[in-house]
């Protein structure tokens, strides 16, 4: 980011949350263009950032015990970027 772009005006978004009231599953409603938060060359994955799997270990431990999930359990994680949360 140079010097310009900082006294720049940020854009912003609403922002609308929607919860499934059986699962509790927590959605953000999209209202932004993706092509304007990401440039071509971008490559972040969540898998590189220790802060995030350290979150989603402790994560995962908390959800399966919350809902008693075992061994027969059927559990699909969708949109994971680079499959850190599985």
């Amino acid at each position: 980011m140079n010097e310009k772009q900082l006294d720049g005006v940020d854009k912003s978004y609403p922002l609308v949350i929607k919860a499934c009231e059986q699962s509790w599953l927590v959605k953000v409603v999209d209202y932004a263009d993706m092509e304007g938060f990401f440039a071509e060359d971008y490559s972040y994955f969540c898998s590189f950032s220790m802060t995030i799997l350290k979150y989603c270990r402790e994560y995962e431990h908390t959800i399966s015990n919350t809902l008693a999930l075992g061994d027969e359990s059927f559990v699909i994680e969708v949109a994971s970027n680079d499959g850190y949360l599985m």
